[in-house]
């Protein structure tokens, strides 16, 4: 493969919207617009509740309809605080739940904000893991990068990290940018 050196642009760049820090994309991707986002305070459009999260729960967000002509990529980036710094090397991990039509859907997920039965992960596609830092700061982290299978889904959070997440909304948001 021919791999040619570009000028950077703003789509190269992301803004972390809990530490104001600027990412460079080193992904090898392309961003293709605005990201669609999840969570509960500030800038989040759909929601997913994540403040107060404990260990070894987890959390479906409000579904997402990409569009009748969708994205056939997307990268998923996970902002989060702990409330107690965790332990390295421990894990949040990030599943998708795809949806033919908006209505079924897998491992017991509805499609809105709501407590998620662990044990039913196995239904779900897994996107990644964010790797816990020891440290109970903001973490960011590009979780992983998925081929979308329908134009609905809805992210499920399972918290094995050791530690609550933070009790404060604002700490917590999931960002899918649809990418080529």
């Amino acid at each position: 493969m021919d791999y040619q050196r570009r000028a950077l642009t703003a789509a190269d760049l992301s803004l972390d919207p809990i530490t104001g820090a600027v990412a460079v994309a080193t992904h090898g991707r392309r961003r293709l617009g605005a990201p669609t986002l999840w969570g509960t305070g500030g800038a989040a459009r759909l929601t997913m509740t994540l403040a107060g999260l404990t260990n070894n729960a987890a959390r479906m967000g409000q579904s997402a309809d990409f569009g009748a002509v969708f994205c056939e990529w997307v990268e998923f980036w996970l902002t989060t605080r702990f409330a107690l710094a965790p332990t390295a090397d421990k894990a949040l991990e990030l599943w998708w739940a795809a949806s033919p039509d908006g209505v079924g859907w897998p491992g017991g997920v509805s499609g809105a904000d709501g407590a998620f039965t662990a044990a039913n992960k196995s239904q779900l596609l897994l996107v990644g893991v964010l790797t816990t830092l020891a440290s109970a700061t903001s973490q960011s982290q590009l979780v992983g990068s998925i081929r979308l299978p329908s134009r609905w889904g809805a992210p499920v959070l399972l918290n094995a990290s050791g530690q609550t997440l933070s009790a404060t909304a604002a700490d917590h948001l999931l960002e899918a940018y649809p990418v080529q």
